[in-house]
């Protein structure tokens, strides 16, 4: 009603009193006479606060309920919306009737139950005493909710008929001069520190066609039937809010379409992968099709795609999850342009260190690193490392037995069972490489760490700094997702067991080849015999008198057609003695007193092969030379006799 008299009071407006004028001066002068009394506030009766809210103004009124259930007035008041309360999406005003009420009348309400009365639905879900403030809800709605968390209420709806005083009031708005709280949500402050600032996204809004039509819907409200390009955003209209004149879902900035592949190289700077890049943009950024722009320029980036690992040939047997930080460490060395630098993982919080330790890593280097890193954050239980000649020297086991750690060696040419360092010594060597060339090796280091300790890791989905600090660090962009470690430990469980049901399982006494790592002439693979089953996937071998820690990806079974066909042996006088061990009769298994072992020649004899062996005369230690026939090839096999070894050899 008064509209016409505040309208006088803008700034930039000339003074003219007209007609319009006039009739409101009168009208609020007869309203004044004609105004129905106000009743006595009394600590026994039940209080009800309506509040409504306005395109240009906010009101609220203050009730008592009487004894014929009929409600009393009590105090009201109103106030217009300042220039930038105005830019607040419909949900935002009806929101901040509410706030304004509370505060208004906060000595009446405080320290009593009261009902709070509103005609917008979705605040019940939203401020409900009763219900959780939604996550994706803007900061300034979850501010207000913990301003209403501090009185006695029921949040109430009320048809917009039955609201008719609030409603006046909010129509009809007492001019109050309010300072503009000026504030900023959380994603805004950041995004103003990426090359696209808040105000960028704000001016390229209003010249994209679809954010717009998005903009004007949800400030005046959505239509019931939208175009097949807003249903995205009309499945969202509930949590949509305006800030700054930038569009938000939740603390999510919505991203126009010219400025997406900015802030898409802004994401993939570092180099990241994937499934961190979408980690850290779902706390960010939005915008419709967002997870396929990603997994498009991963596709697209040359220097991804050139340094791309192959996938691994076997299932590995998976580390059991620690139950704290820092209690198994795991160790490796990298190698960049000629200098070494030690890398630490903890298994439990996959939090990353890396020591550069100059041109050569010497033992003392590599403890003086270690040292290091334990006076900050404790000595672990466990320290898992290769074979590398700082890890076994005398100075390092030393190191490790005064300080109550259990060192435990990979082993050899296996890197992947120390796959927890070797998985980041990758990470960083490409990092490194691709880095610009204005950047110093150093500054690309502590870029990798930071990016790596708070984003959320795929196994644990917390960052590497919340579960060893208890808590994040401050930087550009950050990240937390919950999961158990008991979850993680099922999960490595059942992908164990369905990889093991392939897993060949060899048996003490069988005879195998096994990898010649030296690569001499003695060739590829060399004869062996398994004398012990050490794990899931070691065995220790006995490979020409010399015992192997050998990994089963290193071992292959002996062809059948391999069998030895004659046998030549030689006796202390040095007589040389050739026996064709396919003529000569095989001592029974009651003359032997063994049971039958599982051999190349047992499973000739079930297949009724004329297999025998011969059983020269030979004493313990002597040497001889088996030959034998395998694809049309004459081969020789030395031998040393050993009567302790499987019936096969035990007398020949």
């Amino acid at each position: 009603m008064l509209q016409p008299l505040y309208s006088l009071l803008q700034k930039n407006t000339s003074w003219e009193w007209g007609a319009k004028q006039a009739k409101a001066f009168r009208q609020a002068k007869q309203n004044l006479l004609e105004s129905d009394f106000l009743t006595h506030y009394d600590l026994k009766k039940p209080v009800r606060l309506a509040c409504d809210a306005s395109p240009y103004g906010v009101g609220a009124c203050l009730t008592h309920v009487m004894s014929d259930c009929s409600e009393q007035p009590i105090a009201f008041a109103s106030r217009t919306l300042t220039t930038a309360e105005r830019g607040y999406a419909q949900l935002e005003r009806e929101a901040l009737a509410l706030i304004f009420g509370v505060r208004q009348f906060h000595k009446y309400l405080v320290g009593r139950s009261f009902t709070l009365v509103t005609d917008h639905r979705p605040l019940l879900k939203i401020l409900g005493p009763k219900e959780g403030v939604p996550t994706l809800a803007a900061a300034r709605l979850q501010r207000w909710s913990l301003i209403l968390s501090a009185y006695q209420y029921n949040l109430e709806y009320t048809s917009g008929v039955s609201n008719k005083e609030a409603d006046l009031l909010s129509r009809l708005p007492i001019s109050v001069n309010v300072v503009d709280p000026n504030e900023k949500i959380y994603a805004v402050d950041h995004c103003e520190q990426l090359p696209v600032t808040a105000q960028d996204i704000a001016k390229e809004l209003q010249r994209d066609s679809i954010l717009r039509q998005v903009y004007e819907y949800t400030l005046h409200g959505w239509k019931p039937n939208v175009s097949t390009q807003l249903l995205p955003y009309a499945r969202r209209a509930d949590e949509l809010t305006i800030e700054d004149g930038c569009l938000l879902w939740g603390n999510r900035v919505i991203i126009p379409t010219k400025l997406q592949g900015t802030v898409l190289q802004e994401i993939h700077e570092g180099h990241i992968g994937l499934c961190r890049m979408k980690s850290l943009t779902r706390s960010f950024v939005w915008w419709p099709r967002l997870d396929q722009d990603l997994e498009e320029v991963v596709k697209t980036c040359t220097a991804c795609q050139s340094i791309r690992n192959k996938p691994a040939h076997v299932m590995s047997h998976p580390w059991i999850y620690p139950d704290a930080p820092w209690t198994r460490l795991h160790v490796d060395f990298a190698e960049f342009k000629g200098k070494q630098y030690l890398v630490v993982i903890d298994a439990f919080t996959k939090w990353p260190e890396v020591h550069e330790l100059g041109i050569h890593a010497t033992t003392t280097q590599t403890v003086e690193a270690l040292r290091r890193s334990f006076s900050c954050h404790g000595i672990p239980q466990r320290l898992v490392s290769d074979n590398g000649p700082q890890f076994v020297a005398r100075e390092f086991q030393d190191f490790v037995r005064a300080n109550g750690i259990r060192h435990q060696r990979t082993p050899p040419y296996h890197p992947a069972s120390n796959g927890q360092a070797e998985r980041f010594v990758q990470e960083l060597k490409k990092s490194l490489k691709m880095r610009p060339p204005d950047r110093s090796i150093s500054h690309q280091i502590s870029l990798l760490l930071l990016k790596y300790r708070t984003t959320p890791n795929t196994t644990t989905g917390k960052t590497p700094s919340e579960l060893l600090m208890k808590r994040e660090l401050r930087t550009r962009l950050t990240l937390v997702r919950p999961e158990s470690g008991r979850q993680i430990r099922d999960r490595q469980s059942e992908r164990y067991e369905e990889a093991t049901k392939y897993v060949r399982n060899l048996n003490p006494g069988d005879t195998v080849a096994v990898l010649n790592t030296r690569r001499d002439s003695r060739g590829k693979w060399l004869t062996g015999i398994i004398l012990q089953r050490l794990g899931p996937t070691n065995y220790m071998v006995d490979v020409n008198n010399h015992l192997r820690y050998v990994h089963i990806e290193h071992i292959r079974r002996r062809d059948e057609r391999s069998v030895p066909a004659v046998i030549e042996t030689s006796d202390e006088a040095g007589t040389e003695t050739t026996t064709d061990i396919t003529s000569n009769p095989r001592p029974t298994l009651e003359q032997t007193g063994q049971t039958e072992p599982t051999s190349p020649v047992r499973e000739a004899q079930q297949a009724e092969e004329p297999v025998t062996i011969a059983t020269p005369s030979l004493a313990e230690g002597a040497t001889a030379e088996v030959r034998g026939t395998s694809s049309g090839t004459d081969r020789r096999y030395p031998v040393r006799v050993n009567r302790q070894l499987p019936l096969r050899y035990r007398q020949s």
